[in-house]
């Protein structure tokens, strides 16, 4: 085999093991985004709830924080990018 052969096995199988490695990373990172998006999901959730329910213990103050919190956490919700393809 030829000097030109080796390196072109070479670069093949350097190739081949890079584009495994960034596989691999791609798949990591896909599910830390998944577990993040759940997490993002319950919280929401949560939020949506506590501003439904007005507890007896909440006082007016802490309600109308709990509200102004909404409000900007929904703002910046609307204003993030939540697409791949929007970005």
């Amino acid at each position: 085999m030829s000097i030109l052969g080796i390196l072109k096995t070479m670069i093949n199988k350097s190739e081949r093991t890079q584009i495994r490695s960034l596989k691999a990373q791609l798949k990591k990172v896909n599910k830390e985004c998944d577990a993040l998006r759940d997490e993002n999901e319950s919280l929401w959730f949560l939020l949506d709830e506590m501003k439904k329910s007005r507890l007896e213990n909440f006082t007016d103050e802490i309600m109308e924080l709990l509200e102004d919190t909404h409000e900007k956490m929904v703002k910046m919700n609307k204003a993030m990018v939540s697409k791949t393809s929007e970005a």
